[in-house]
């Protein structure tokens, strides 16, 4: 249920899950290169262009979970957290709800920690591992279910289970055709060493400087 409008005096109405989502990426020119096969990535620009999906079977469940230690560990840790999501929810990659926008609503523990190169303005965490002890509870109906994190349901090394495939797990996988995520590419160190031999040749013959940025490599 899509309760949004509610404080404004509005009715709490079904979820339309075919409204274009929001976002200030140039939409437009994301889908002109989806469909110029631009990039073989296809569930990227689904990702990009229709929200991200976790492709986990979650349970109409209402999840509430406390906040964690870390989010007041120090005497400014809130306040600087505080301070962030304000920032962000003005780039408009938040919104801000008095009421519970949606429901049923899986709602994920806030923490933080230190940023490297500043360790005095703490970052926001989110715990998608909660709750950590998966523990049968019995909800109003009398049914006993396990509630189960997020990560868990997420299932990053699961099967697909619409796939069928006779291949056997190997080192916690399953084969690409059969796992429930394709398999992430990453630039390993060989990749890199030839890319910089490449520039750095070009970068001899025009007699110029190669610069490098790094991050989260």
């Amino acid at each position: 249920w899509d309760l949004r409008e509610l404080r404004a005096g509005g009715a709490i109405v079904p979820v339309d899950f075919t409204r274009p989502a929001t976002s200030d990426l140039n939409s437009a020119f994301i889908a002109s290169l989806e469909a110029d096969g631009w990039w073989p990535d296809r569930e990227l620009f689904s990702h990009l262009l229709h929200g991200a999906m976790f492709k986990a079977d979650v349970p109409l469940d209402i999840v509430l979970g406390p906040h964690m230690v870390s989010l007041g560990a120090t005497d400014d840790s809130f306040a600087n957290v505080d301070r962030e999501l304000v920032r962000l929810t003005k780039a408009h990659y938040h919104q801000v709800h008095f009421v519970p926008p949606f429901l049923p609503i899986r709602a994920v523990p806030q923490g933080s920690t230190e940023r490297k190169y500043e360790p005095d303005r703490r970052r926001r965490t989110s715990n998608h591992s909660f709750p950590h002890f998966m523990s049968a509870i019995v909800d109003a109906l009398g049914l006993r279910r396990t509630v189960k994190s997020l990560n868990s349901l997420v299932g990053l090394r699961d099967r697909n289970p619409d796939v069928a495939c006779d291949c056997e797990r190997s080192r916690g996988r399953w084969c690409d055709r059969c796992a429930k995520w394709a398999r992430e590419v990453k630039p390993r160190i060989a990749d890199k060493a030839r890319d910089d031999a490449v520039l750095q040749h070009a970068a001899a013959v025009w007699r110029e400087l190669l610069y490098y940025s790094v991050f989260d490599f």
